[in-house]
C-alpha cells in the first residue's frame, strides 16, 4: 500500500540541536552495513522537555504532523517508491520534538544503532539532508552526525550524548590524536567548536576505547515510554 508521509523541511531547530554541547562528526559512527535492530525500541518516549518517536517499519509509519515556526516548506517521503530510507531493516526514522512551553519544534532524523564492546550507540543524522534537492540554500548546509550511548529497559530509554567539551579538552591537551577541525565563528573567527573528521573505522576504535567510561558523556536524557510500536 502506497503510504506518503509529509514532513516539514529543515529549520533552525536542527541547527540549534547540532550546535551547542554535542560532539559532531563528518563521518558516521555506524554504517548501514553495521547497523543492528533493537528489539522493542519502536514507539514514543517522553522526557521533561522532549519527545522522541522511533519508527522502523514503514508500514506502520503514521501521518506525521510537525510543528515549528522555523520550517519553511514541505517534502514527501514514499518508502515504497524507490526511497532508500527504509531499505535497511535496521534503520530508524527518529522524530525529535522539543515540547518546552513556547518553543515547540520538531526535527526528523535517520537513526542507526551499532554495538561496541557490549554497549549500544545511536548515530543520528538529519533526514532532511538526504531528501531535499540541491537548492542554493541547501548548498550552505553541511550534514553531520551526533552519537549517544543508549540504554533501553521495558519502560525507559536513556540517551548519553558525547559532550564536545570533553573531546576538546583531550585534543587541546594533546592527550588524544583524532582527526578534527576547529570551526571558526563566522563573525569573529574565534571559536572552540570541534568538528571530528576521523573515518568511521577510527571513530569505532575511539568508541571502543572510551565508550564505557562516564566522563565523556553529558548528563543523561531520561525518557519514559509513552507507547510501543506505532
Amino acid at each position: 500500500m502506497k503510504q506518503t508521509t509529509k514532513l516539514l523541511s529543515l529549520g533552525l531547530c536542527a541547527v540549534i540541536l547540532f550546535s551547542g554541547c554535542f560532539l559532531k562528526s563528518v563521518h558516521p559512527l555506524v554504517t548501514e552495513k553495521d547497523a543492528v535492530f533493537v528489539e522493542d525500541l519502536e514507539g514514543v518516549f517522553e522526557g521533561e522537555d522532549s519527545r522522541w518517536t522511533f519508527v522502523n517499519d514503514p508500514e506502520t509509519l503514521p501521518e506525521l504532523q510537525l510543528s515549528g515556526d522555523n520550517y519553511d516548506g514541505t517534502f514527501t517521503v514514499e518508502p515504497d517508491s524507490g526511497s532508500t530510507i527504509f531499505e535497511n531493516q535496521s534503520m530508524y526514522l527518529v522524530l525529535y520534538e522539543d515540547i518546552k512551553p513556547n518553543s515547540i519544534d520538531t526535527t526528523v532524523f535517520v537513526g542507526l544503532i551499532g554495538e561496541f564492546n557490549g554497549n549500544k550507540f545511536l548515530d543520528l543524522s538529519l533526514l532532511d539532508m538526504r531528501i531535499e534537492g540541491n537548492t542554493f540554500r541547501n548548498s550552505h548546509l553541511f550534514a553531520v552526525h551526533t552519537f549517544s550511548r543508549i540504554s533501553l529497559t521495558d519502560e525507559y530509554l536513556t540517551l548519553y550524548f558525547f559532550k564536545d567539551s570533553w573531546i576538546r579538552e583531550l585534543i587541546m591537551g594533546n592527550r588524544v590524536r583524532i582527526k578534527h577541525e576547529r570551526i571558526p565563528d563566522g563573525i569573529t573567527g574565534d571559536s572552540d567548536d570541534i568538528l571530528i573528521t576521523a573515518s568511521t573505522k577510527e571513530l569505532q576504535k575511539f568508541i571502543m576505547k572510551y565508550g564505557h567510561e562516564t566522563e565523556p558523556f553529558d548528563d543523561p536524557i531520561g525518557l519514559k515510554r509513552i507507547s510501543r510500536a506505532l
